[in-house]
Order: C-alpha cells, then sequence, then structure tokens
C-alpha cells in the first residue's frame, strides 16, 4: 500500500488501475504534492514502490501487446 499523505489523491478513474498481464503485479497512479506517478505492487506483498522515470503521467498506464513493456502519456 502507498500511504497518502495531506494533498494526496488517487488519479483518475478506475482505468488509472492495470493488472501486469501475467497477473501477478498492479500499478496505478497517485497524483502528490510533487505530481502524478506511478507505482507498483505486487499482489503477493503490501509494500508498493515508485517507478523509476514515470513521473508526472497524465493517463492510466497500458501494456505492449507482448506485456513485457509498460507504457503511459506524460
Amino acid at each position: 500500500l502507498v500511504p497518502l499523505q495531506a494533498g494526496d489523491r488517487a488519479v483518475g478513474e478506475a482505468g488509472s488501475v492495470t493488472l501486469a498481464p501475467d497477473g501477478r503485479t498492479l500499478f496505478y497512479l497517485i497524483d502528490g504534492r510533487a505530481g502524478s506517478r506511478l507505482w507498483s505492487r505486487a499482489l503477493d506483498r503490501l509494500e508498493a514502490t515508485p517507478v523509476a522515470g514515470a513521473e508526472g503521467i497524465t493517463s492510466a498506464p497500458f501494456f505492449s501487446p507482448d506485456g513485457r513493456q509498460i507504457a503511459y502519456l506524460t
């Protein structure tokens, strides 16, 4: 889980949450004081981690057809 701080909020609608094609990792957006950021969380863990280089996202994340890469709009 990502502890939200005062002023943070989840970004967008339910479409801002994406399950990896292998079904093991959840990706979602959090809009905080520093801007929106993509987070990932393995479903077998409670800890989430920010995805490096994924700041300022304006769209729900999505996967390449082969499921090996995640993409998003900034």
